[in-house]
């Protein structure tokens, strides 16, 4: 019986996916990605899908962009968790800063300010 029930719930949770896809194209794509890695597509991959179903994407911003990505103005924003190396942890660092003391001005007011938080290099 497993194959039977496993094939119903795989049928229903696609049926579900491919629903949400078509009528919420832009929320649809703003939880895959910040579901990720799940290990089945890269990136460019999801990108890609989401133009073919008319969803643009906006590049990272440090002043406008949070940790997961988000809608913003009918477009994907790219979260701050998309940095290589950077991670989750620095990026809610980096969001927490600015919206303390303002938006950064340049890319020496971002290194100044998020090295006021720094992180322990080792556990």
């Amino acid at each position: 019986m497993f194959p039977e029930s496993h094939s119903h719930a795989f049928a229903v949770t696609a049926y579900q996916a491919a629903w949400l896809k078509r009528y919420h194209p832009l929320e649809f794509f703003v939880t895959l990605l910040n579901n990720q890695p799940m290990g089945f597509y890269p990136l460019e991959t999801l990108k890609q899908d989401a133009r073919r179903f008319g969803v643009p994407f906006l590049n990272l911003c440090i002043n406008h962009s949070q940790t997961p990505c988000t809608p913003h103005n009918g477009s994907v924003l790219l979260g701050l968790d998309r940095i290589k190396d950077v991670g989750a942890e620095a990026s809610r660092l980096i969001v927490e800063e600015r919206w303390k003391n303002g938006p950064y001005t340049s890319p020496g007011d971002l290194a100044g300010r998020a090295a006021s938080n720094p992180r322990p290099c080792c556990p």
